[in-house]
């Protein structure tokens, strides 16, 4: 359902998904391994991190180093569910954090990280 064009039926899809995200973590970060679209690796990585298992410390870890901005805000988003948050390898830097919003449209938020 992630992949169908209409935007309700990839959020009703995102929804189910995200319900039984626990109980399908290693399914969760194959896909996400696998996956070339970057909305659904962000949603994937969402959806790992929503799982709040211990099993995707080294996933969320890996992916706190990637070059993608999003990618690591999720994978920031992820580790503070497990309680796990460690820093990004460059400090101090701007982050812009791109978060799906209904239908397929993106909501950006600017912060600062802390030194």
């Amino acid at each position: 359902m992630m992949r169908k064009h209409n935007p309700q039926i990839r959020e009703d899809g995102f929804g189910l998904v995200k319900q039984v995200a626990p109980e399908h973590v290693a399914d969760l970060v194959t896909a996400y391994s696998r996956e070339e679209d970057h909305g659904l690796r962000c949603w994937l990585l969402e959806l790992i991190g929503e799982a709040r298992s211990p099993e995707t410390l080294p996933v969320l870890s890996e992916a706190l180093a990637s070059q993608d901005e999003s990618i690591r805000d999720w994978a920031r988003i992820g580790l503070d569910k497990l309680g796990q948050r460690r820093r990004a390898p460059c400090s101090g830097v701007s982050s812009s954090r791109t978060t799906m919003t209904s239908g397929s449209a993106a909501k950006s938020e600017s912060s600062e990280l802390p030194n």
